[in-house]
């Protein structure tokens, strides 16, 4: 089920923004943050969100890695153990820094 809607310029909005309240405030703390962060829907890890330090970390565009699973766009990156490593945190629940 595709939860994003497309503006004019074809970039998937989380359909989240469309609430208000303390979904865009936490969106726009996300999105301000001087540090990288990118939020994962699902268990094939698609980017629902990043922001302007991740992508600069992931070196792509945005139009490139929003709403596709993450190691689709860096299979590089899951032959290395990250894959791996992103499925026990979310198996576990137990936090892990990279």
């Amino acid at each position: 089920m595709d939860t994003s809607r497309k503006t004019k310029s074809e970039v998937a909005i989380p359909e989240f923004l469309s609430f208000s309240g303390s979904f865009k405030q936490l969106y726009r703390l996300i999105m301000q943050a001087p540090v990288a962060i990118a939020v994962y829907l699902g268990p094939n890890f698609i980017v629902e969100i990043a922001n302007a330090k991740m992508l600069e970390f992931y070196g792509k565009p945005l139009e490139e890695i929003i709403n596709r699973p993450i190691f689709e766009v860096f299979p590089e990156v899951a032959a290395h153990g990250v894959e791996a490593l992103h499925r026990k945190v979310v198996r576990c629940l137990i936090a892990s820094y990279l």
